[in-house]
């Protein structure tokens, strides 16, 4: 009988912290296709509802600041149950989107754990999609937050609010 078919071994990840190793991290290349192909994703599926929510109330609000700020809010909701319904099923399985199903890695908290899937609602993606709604100040964020890849660690700013990190799946 092999090491691997042995349902009782421990698994490679259990291995590496137990004997004092460090997990796996994903490089950040690798990262980068993973965020475009669920990008890619979110613009498939979500445009043309997002369009279309967008287009109806200004249909029926008109022009101006207060309509486009209550368009900006609601998309950015619709947005939100667009992703967990492409997304939601692979991340409470894996820690997984379709992006990081695809190119094998997977998130982690900073354990090795696996992040319960309302923990990486509420914290790794929640805290991102509410600051993200806010003008001026979130698309500051959005860039600072990505920006943080290239820190040692290779974490972005949503890593640390849900300490979790990315690794080889």
């Amino acid at each position: 009988m092999s090491f691997d078919a042995n349902p009782y071994s421990a698994t490679a990840q259990d291995y590496l912290r137990d004997v004092g190793g460090t997990l796996p991290l994903a490089d950040r290349g690798t990262r980068l296709v993973a965020a475009i192909v669920d990008g890619v994703i979110m613009l498939i599926v979500g445009f043309p509802v997002i369009f279309g929510v967008g287009f109806a109330i200004g249909s029926v609000m008109g022009d101006g600041i207060v309509p486009q700020l209550i368009s900006q809010f609601v998309g950015g909701l619709v947005g939100i149950g667009i992703f967990l319904a492409v997304n939601g099923y692979f991340l409470n399985a894996n820690g997984q989107t379709i992006g990081k199903l695809i190119t094998k890695i997977k998130i982690v908290n900073d354990d090795g754990t696996k992040p319960s899937f309302g923990h990486l609602v509420l914290f790794r993606y929640g805290v991102t999609w509410l600051i993200g709604l806010i003008p001026l100040i979130g698309g500051l964020y959005g860039l600072v937050n990505v920006l943080a890849i290239f820190r040692e660690s290779r974490k972005c700013l949503h890593d640390d609010i849900a300490k979790t990190i990315v690794v080889k799946a």
